[in-house]
């Protein structure tokens, strides 16, 4: 293939990372998962029992509200361009180690990346600030962790591999 027809064809990566806005259903569910779980092992008989199934039913029907209320947020790489413009954006302080360590601005710079790394979903500003305020710090940071990797950690450079798929169809990588 030619270079023009590759760039043409260039994708940048893209990861998603599931956030449910209802955590607070969390507890119940494994309040609920806990005591079937102990039944079950402390049940003389693999049959369920009619308590046993209600816990079942309950805890179903709370997966069913929290999956209700997840969103998969999306993030693309952004290209190596509006990187350093993002990093300029948020110039290190000096008086702040971890800034001169990072090569930027440890409170700004991680809320810019998800605002700037993310595609899906289509929020306009107030949607997209009410949308991250109504997440937990460890939400956040899920979401920052992703859109970080994405944009920095090691991502492969040339074709992957499969050791495991290679090991079934040998001699079907060679061209």
């Amino acid at each position: 293939m030619s270079i023009d027809s590759l760039l043409a064809a260039a994708k940048l990566p893209e990861t998603a990372v599931s956030v449910c806005l209802r955590s607070d259903l969390q507890a119940d569910w494994e309040k609920l998962d806990r005591e079937l779980t102990s039944r079950q092992a402390t049940s003389e008989t693999l049959a369920p029992s009619d308590a046993d199934m209600e816990l079942a039913r309950r805890i179903k029907e709370l997966e069913a509200e929290m999956a209700e209320s997840t969103v998969e947020v999306r993030f693309r790489a952004l290209t190596r361009k509006p990187w350093l413009k993002l990093v300029a954006d948020n110039a290190p302080r000096k008086d702040r180690p971890a800034d001169q360590i990072m090569g930027f601005n440890t409170d700004t710079m991680f809320e810019a990346l998800v605002r700037e790394s993310m595609v899906s979903p289509e929020l306009d500003g107030d949607q997209l600030d009410a949308f991250l305020d109504a997440l937990t710090s460890k939400q956040f940071d899920a979401l920052a962790e992703a859109a970080w990797n994405l944009n920095r950690k090691d991502t492969p450079d040339g074709p992957v591999f499969s050791q495991a798929a290679s090991r079934l169809m040998p001699g079907s990588d060679e061209k």
